[in-house]
């Protein structure tokens, strides 16, 4: 093999390390890199170098607020009649290791922990109350959580009731 053909390989190979030793991280965001696996660094948005082939940059977290809309739910009051809901959430994540590491999905989790605390909040109010109520509703769901969601590495910025209404349907109600 003749110098030539070496000195091709040779750059060849510098230049791949290279372009697998440099990241970028758009700018709301922060960078994960995992090594062999387990996480080792946060990267701030902007130009990193990480180890070739031993770094990865696994997640990029999005730091900005974002929103999240809730399905419709279905609750009953008081007095056995359903009210639907929609709200949504307006969240940040504060901590990008938390937020990726402690939780699963952390949008998914709002869905679930939300659920119960409308149940329960609904079910102590009769119709009426319930549907001119938004602003009590909220504060309970808000409270619940922003207490959760601080062990995740997310802060609830706000949570809103876009819609409290009568369901068309009312329950059987049993005699």
């Amino acid at each position: 093999m003749d110098y030539l053909s070496m000195a091709i390989v040779v750059v060849a190979l510098v230049a791949i390390l290279l372009a697998r030793s440099v990241v970028i991280v758009p700018m709301p965001h922060a960078g994960l890199v995992e090594r062999l696996g387990r996480y080792h660094r946060t990267l701030p948005p902007g130009l990193s170098l990480v180890v070739p082939f031993i770094d990865t940059l696994r997640y990029k977290v999005d730091l900005s607020e974002q929103t999240h809309s809730f399905t419709p739910r279905y609750v009953v009051s008081r007095d056995d009649e359903i009210v639907t809901t929609e709200m949504l959430v307006r969240f940040q994540v504060v901590d990008p290791v938390a937020a990726t590491y402690e939780v699963a999905n952390y949008v998914t989790v709002f869905d679930e922990l939300t659920q119960r605390p409308l149940e329960d909040i609904v079910a102590e109010m009769d119709l009426e109350r319930a549907l001119v109520s938004d602003r009590q509703i909220t504060a309970k769901l808000n409270r619940v959580l922003r207490d959760a969601a601080a062990s995740w590495g997310v802060r609830v910025n706000e949570v809103e009731i876009t819609s409290i209404r009568h369901s068309p349907s009312t329950r059987q109600r049993s005699t």
